[in-house]
């Protein structure tokens, strides 16, 4: 998987060095800086701005972009164990699970299953969820109805959100 940007890439640089594979900068850092990349073992490739754009899809990539192992998922046993979870059920627009990541982080969630996708473009919610994804356990199962269901025997108490529902606060 492929991240870039400057904030992500330190990110991971100081939290996750061993998951960075390569390395690709387009521009000049500090040393100290570099030294720490040099730290994490990983090859380092000089790229022309060219290649560094063709890597990170015309993203922003402000000199940094790294190559860094695929997201690990995790199984709906090891969530159950936790006592918040956030369900998400047919979304997928990768900025919207990005932004739910970042806030579901910063509220201490201990999960997020995802229901009625096939597939996600991780690196796009690391990106978006400014690396809060690479923190976060994240399930993906085929049946949120049998979810529920599961995570109702154990306890949880099941609350959702609707466009047309009511505030929380009256429920």
């Amino acid at each position: 998987m492929i991240i870039y940007g400057k904030q992500l890439f330190l990110h991971v640089l100081k939290n996750y060095p061993k998951k960075i594979k390569e390395i690709y900068l387009s521009k000049n850092c500090e040393q100290k800086l570099f030294n720490e990349i040099t730290k994490t073992g990983a090859n380092i490739l000089r790229v022309d701005n060219k290649k560094a754009q063709a890597l990170s899809r015309g993203g922003n990539h402000q000199g940094f972009i790294a190559k860094i192992e695929d997201i690990a998922l995790s199984s709906l046993e090891s969530v159950k164990n936790g006592s918040f979870l956030v369900v998400l059920n047919e979304i997928t627009d990768v900025g919207n699970i990005g932004a739910v990541v970042r806030t579901a982080y910063a509220l201490g969630v201990d999960g997020i299953i995802a229901s009625g996708v096939k597939q996600l473009n991780f690196a796009s919610i690391v990106r978006s969820s400014s690396g809060a994804m690479l923190d976060m356990p994240f399930v993906i199962i085929p049946n949120i109805l049998d979810t529920i269901n599961e995570l109702k025997q154990v306890e949880f108490k099941i609350y959702g959100a609707s466009m047309d529902g009511q505030p929380i606060n009256k429920c």
